[in-house]
């Protein structure tokens, strides 16, 4: 999968999904959150320490590790860390 090409959305089944953009029938992979039966908010993406943070209806927050599991280390453009400005 290319670098550009995903997005993570949070879906009413308790899932956080990772959906290609060039392709969103095709869903790429999910992670069902707490016993999955509350809708899930919006990720927020902490690049500092590559974690997607996430909120459900029950009103847990999650910690996602970033990239997906899915995705391949190299798949993701990190900055470099003596100037994150630079990838």
């Amino acid at each position: 999968m290319s670098r550009a090409t995903w997005v993570v959305v949070g879906g009413s089944d308790g899932q956080l999904h990772q959906l290609d953009v060039t392709d969103p029938a095709t869903m790429s992979f999910s992670v069902t959150l707490g016993d999955g039966l509350a809708a899930v908010g919006m990720p927020t993406m902490d690049l500092m320490n590559w974690m997607i943070y996430v909120g459900t209806d029950q009103g847990v927050i999650y910690g996602v590790e970033f990239p997906l599991p899915e995705l391949e280390a190299s798949d993701v453009k990190r900055p470099n860390a003596a100037n994150p400005a630079t990838g």
